[in-house]
C-alpha cells in the first residue's frame, strides 16, 4: 500500500486565456466528404498553464455554413498573430495570443462536455510584451510535411488592361516648298493664216473664152470653105 495524497484541480473556467498553438494536423471527416484542421492550443499563463485543448475547423465541408465558420475562426487566429497569409500551419505555431473558452454540454451522454475556443484576439494589456518575449523565436519555414494543411494558392490578380486608345497616324514632316505662283490666263495661239493659193490649173472640160486679137489690127477674114 502506498500512501499518496492528491487533490484534483478544479476544471478550467470560462474566460479569456493566453495561449499558443503547439501542433496542427489535417484530418478527413468521418463521411469522407470533407477535411478539418485540428489545432492544439495550450494555455501558457495563469493557474491553468499547460492545459491543452483542440480547436477543430471544418476548412473543407459540403455544408457552406460550417466551412464559413471555420474560415472565419482561422482568420481570427491570423489577425491575432499578425500574420496576413501563410502556406503551412507550422507558421502559426508558438505565437502567443488570447482566446476565450467556454464549456459546451455534450449532446451524447457517452461523451463528456468539451471546452471550446469561442473567440481569438491579440494579447492586450501589460502582459503583451512578456508573452512576446517568452515565445520569441524565428518563425518556422513552411515545410509542407504530411498532415499539415496548406491553403490553396490564390490566383494573382492581373492588372486591368486599359482599352486601346486610338492614335492618329503620324503626319510626314512638311517640306518648305515655295508657294506656286498663280498661273495667269493666256489666250490660245491663233492658227497661221493660210497662204494665198496659186491659181488652180484649168480643169479638163472647162470652157475657156477665145483669145482676143491685139488692138489696132483688123481681123483677118476667113475664106468660106466653098
Amino acid at each position: 500500500m502506498v500512501m499518496f495524497a492528491f487533490t484534483a484541480a478544479p476544471p478550467i473556467q470560462d474566460g479569456w486565456y493566453t495561449g499558443v498553438i503547439t501542433a496542427s494536423s489535417k484530418e478527413t471527416t468521418k463521411g469522407g466528404d470533407g477535411e478539418y484542421l485540428s489545432l492544439t492550443v495550450v494555455v501558457t499563463q495563469g493557474q491553468y498553464s499547460g492545459e491543452a485543448f483542440f480547436d477543430l475547423l471544418n476548412v473543407i465541408n459540403p455544408n457552406p455554413a460550417a466551412e464559413a465558420i471555420a474560415r472565419k475562426q482561422l482568420s481570427k487566429y491570423c489577425s491575432a498573430m499578425g500574420i496576413a497569409s501563410f502556406q503551412d500551419t507550422e507558421q502559426l505555431h508558438n505565437i502567443p495570443f488570447e482566446f476565450r473558452g467556454a464549456w459546451v454540454p455534450s449532446k451524447d451522454p457517452q461523451y463528456p462536455d468539451t471546452f471550446k475556443i469561442k473567440d481569438v484576439r491579440p494579447i492586450l494589456g501589460p502582459g503583451a510584451a512578456q508573452a512576446q518575449q517568452q515565445f520569441a523565436q524565428p518563425m518556422p519555414q513552411a515545410t509542407g510535411g504530411q498532415g499539415q494543411w496548406t491553403p490553396p494558392a490564390q490566383p494573382q490578380s492581373q492588372p486591368q488592361q486599359q482599352p486601346a486608345q486610338w492614335t492618329p497616324p503620324q503626319q510626314p514632316p512638311q517640306q518648305n516648298v515655295p508657294p506656286q505662283q498663280q498661273q495667269q490666263w493666256q489666250p490660245p495661239p491663233q492658227p497661221a493664216q493660210a497662204q494665198q493659193a496659186p491659181p488652180q490649173a484649168q480643169q479638163q472640160g472647162q470652157w475657156t473664152p477665145p483669145a482676143q486679137p491685139p488692138q489696132g489690127q483688123p481681123p483677118v477674114a476667113k475664106q468660106p470653105p466653098w
